[in-house]
């Protein structure tokens, strides 16, 4: 079986599978099990940076580093 969510879970919830599982994107399956979406990191972290743009840090091209100011315009 491949690895998705429903239309029922949370985002958090999505985030922790993919993190677990490390893959970056999950099929999002509606109750009759098809595939109505895709929920990739990229688009929550776009998301996140839209909707937050102050607390929103310059994302480093490493994820071990660590981003020192905040940009933005």
């Amino acid at each position: 079986d491949p690895i998705a969510i429903s239309c029922e879970s949370s985002a958090a919830e999505a985030l922790w599978l993919m993190h677990d599982k490390h893959i970056r994107n999950l099929p999002v399956m509606a109750e009759d099990g098809a595939v109505i979406g895709d929920m990739t990191y990229r688009s929550v972290i776009q998301y996140l940076a839209a909707r937050y743009p102050i607390e929103v840090l310059n994302r480093p091209p490493q994820p071990a580093q660590f981003p020192r100011k905040v940009e933005g315009g």
